[in-house]
């Protein structure tokens, strides 16, 4: 183009332009800059906002969901409260051997033709009195008329139990021989028409009366059922029911109500919350739906929900659908175990706090940079002015300079350049005038220099060298380490695969074979619980063993004697394993010095090896463990000797190796994770300690451990140490 052509002929206007531009740049990069830095700052503002609303509005969410919680138990205790009475006032109607009635009743019982018994009379209003029902399983109705004459007596209770908690449906005393009284009264022939109750019911097979039974509540407090659909068309309820004994011991049947479930969900419904797409919603302990103010599977019945609730019990938890996040708040209901959650989605809380900011922040910007734009344009007109000005001061004088040095390029190189300025310009001709002079001295200093450059190149060839020579060894020592993580990646897949294998296992036979025994179930259950056991203790070490080696251990010391410890470890493994035989021969030396230790990192060592001279001698009806402590010059002797298997030669070097473990302890399927010597090796070391082993095959192992013995000026420095023990 002309005008890049004319810029390129012109040191003039190369310098206008150049100048006026790169000083046009720094504002327009400090205009973005700052736009940058305005959003960012915009954007760390909104989630700090974010956080502390979500954690202020989750708190008061938490407090509102444990207030209604409250209030349904409270409802449900009321409840519980007025079975109670009708609880006592029937056993001690039962009670009595030889009563009196003070009115006695006329019961009528009329036969059908399936064989069971009822009330004759035509029922016109049920709410005007209860009815015996009596099923065709009892073989003599005549045998239990006393009984339920005495059963009548309760009718008074249960009609005024049921007037004074207008939210119970029903009230009823349950007799062994699957006979009963009910309040309101049933129309019991059309129940059975409609094949709603069988006429030979048996009342035991229903969880409403062996909810109450000695297996089930042998403490004989107030149990409630799972949620059922009522015989008597209530539709779904759950039914609070207590046992009623006799002086004897004998269970002589169960009194209950029924509470609705549609209470429940009113209660629900009451529950108001800001965000407009939070709800609430309840589960009992096996995570059925009980109800919600959502109940299409869409909302609150999703599994992610219900698990979350069930894994929750109590607190707040978050869960990730993929429609966006949602926190939930779990709390139980302490009378039926019931769980009420409140799902309250993410985008409710933080979409109005990112509108408003995003809205403020836009508004800032735009005013930013209507201010820049006067700016830049300002700023640009002053610059162009200035650049003019300052060029010109430049080019004159070096069209002059131009003239002078073509004389020199023509060969003149010992002529001098006339100086006619005291400026920077005049400077510069000075020094070309000087450079002419010295330009045949710097040819031959550079001779001279080019013998020293090929020193200094050898010299530096023999450095990088040596430097190559330290790289191979990093490098042989990167890749031992990678090998050493891949082995021990393996080694944790390995010791994670075999119990993980073993509890599908065990999970496909309990879900595949139905017909197990209970105690066949409970001994596959807790077979996968050691199994679950065992993979947490792996976790735990693997976290132990990996915070020592990146030096994350960190100690509380403190004066303390061996003694104290040695009987605090004992006490521990003992109590871990109560089903065997532990004999403990303990021979310490007297008056021994306290020792500056973490107490509960060198029990943890103790601890270990305790466990391992027992484990590896379970074979043997009595466990046998000696323990000796002495001081040799200025050194703690601790021994541990067992008469377990044994360690091999060639395997004792190798036993501080994490997740190492004997083929024979092994074989004979020891639980263990191979890091219990090692976490005990870092503990002992990092006191100054160290641990030493002897062993035979089939005769036994002594662990011995060796600590320093410190005195006051060698723990300078060390945390404010206390005596600890007697």
């Amino acid at each position: 183009m002309p005008v890049i052509k004319t810029i390129k002929q012109s040191f003039f206007l190369k310098i206008l332009f150049f100048t006026t531009l790169l000083s046009f740049l720094p504002f327009l990069l400090l205009g973005v800059y700052s736009l940058i830095q305005v959003e960012h700052l915009s954007e760390k503002i909104m989630h700090q906002q974010i956080e502390k609303t979500k954690a202020s509005v989750l708190s008061q969410k938490f407090s509102y969901l444990e207030k209604e919680a409250q209030t349904v138990s409270l409802e449900l205790v009321k409840v519980e409260n007025n079975l109670k009475l009708i609880q006592k006032q029937a056993e001690m109607v039962f009670s009595k051997e030889n009563h009196t009635f003070s009115h006695e009743p006329d019961i009528q019982l009329v036969k059908s033709t399936q064989g069971y018994l009822r009330e004759p009379q035509h029922i016109i209003d049920r709410y005007d009195k209860a009815n015996f029902f009596v099923s065709s399983r009892a073989a003599d109705a005549s045998a239990i008329m006393t009984d339920l004459k005495k059963a009548k007596e309760l009718e008074p209770l249960l009609k005024q139990t049921i007037k004074n908690e207008s939210i119970l449906k029903a009230a009823y005393l349950f007799l062994s021989e699957s006979a009963w009284l009910t309040y309101p009264a049933m129309n019991i022939d059309f129940e059975v028409a409609t094949h709603k109750l069988p006429p030979n019911i048996r009342l035991q097979d229903y969880e409403f009366y062996h909810i109450a039974d000695r297996e089930h509540n042998p403490s004989r407090t107030v149990k409630w059922t799972k949620p059922f659909q009522d015989i008597s068309h209530w539709n779904w309820v759950i039914a609070a029911a207590a046992p009623v004994y006799l002086p004897s011991g004998e269970l002589r049947g169960v009194v209950g109500v029924h509470f609705p479930i549609e209470y429940i969900k009113m209660k629900l419904n009451d529950i108001r919350f800001e965000e407009p797409h939070a709800f609430a919603f309840i589960i009992d302990q096996q995570g059925h739906f009980i109800g919600g103010q959502r109940n299409n599977p869409d909302d609150a019945q999703k599994p992610e929900l219900i698990n979350a609730a069930l894994n929750t019990k109590k607190g707040i938890s978050e869960v990730k659908l993929d429609e966006g996040n949602i926190y939930l708040l779990s709390t139980p209901i302490k009378n039926n175990g019931w769980i009420l959650s409140f799902a309250v989605p993410e985008s409710d809380i933080i979409d109005p706090i990112v509108n408003d900011v995003k809205k403020e922040t836009s508004m800032q910007i735009l005013s930013f940079s209507q201010k820049l734009f006067l700016l830049l344009v300002l700023g640009t007109f002053v610059l162009v002015i200035f650049s003019y000005r300052f060029s010109k001061t430049i080019t004159n004088p070096i069209k002059q300079l131009t003239v002078a040095l073509k004389e020199s390029a023509s060969g003149h190189l010992g002529k001098k350049i006339p100086v006619q300025q005291e400026d920077e310009i005049g400077k510069l001709t000075e020094t070309f005038n000087f450079m002419n002079s010295t330009i045949q001295q710097l040819i031959n200093e550079l001779h001279d220099r080019a013998d020293q450059l090929e020193d200094k190149v050898l010299e530096r060839t023999k450095e990088l060298e040596d430097a190559n020579s330290q790289l191979r060894e990093t490098y042989k020592k990167l890749k031992n380490s990678e090998e050493l993580r891949s082995e021990l990646i393996i080694q944790i897949s390995h010791d994670l695969k075999t119990p993980l294998t073993s509890i599908k296992g065990y999970h496909e036979v309990l879900m595949k074979y139905d017909q197990l025994s209970e105690e066949q179930k409970r001994e596959f259950m807790k077979l996968i619980s050691l199994r679950l056991n065992h993979m947490i203790q792996l976790v735990n070490d693997l976290f132990d063993i990996t915070a020592m080696d990146i030096n994350e251990m960190h100690f509380e010391k403190e004066w303390i004697p061996i003694e104290f410890l040695l009987e605090h470890s004992l006490d521990m493994v003992i109590a871990n394993t109560p089903k065997q035989k532990i004999t403990v021969h303990s021979q310490i030396e007297p008056d021994l010095p306290l020792l500056f230790v973490d107490g509960k990192k060198i029990n943890r060592a103790f601890v270990n090896i305790l466990e391992n001279a027992i484990k590896y001698s379970r074979n043997k009806e009595e466990i046998m463990v000696d323990i000796k402590v002495f001081q040799q010059d200025q050194e703690i002797y601790i021994q541990f000797k067992d008469q377990g298997i044994g360690i091999t030669e060639e395997n004792i070097k190798n036993i501080f190796t994490p997740f190492f473990r004997d083929q024979r302890a092994k074989s004979e399927k020891t639980m263990g994770s191979g890091l219990g010597l090692t976490i005990a090796q870092k503990i002992i070391h990092a006191h100054h300690g160290d641990i030493l082993v002897e062993s035979q095959i089939d005769q036994g192992t002594t662990m011995t451990i060796r600590l320093p013995v410190m005195d006051e000026m060698e723990t300078e420095g060390e945390e404010g140490a206390v005596i600890k023990g007697s």
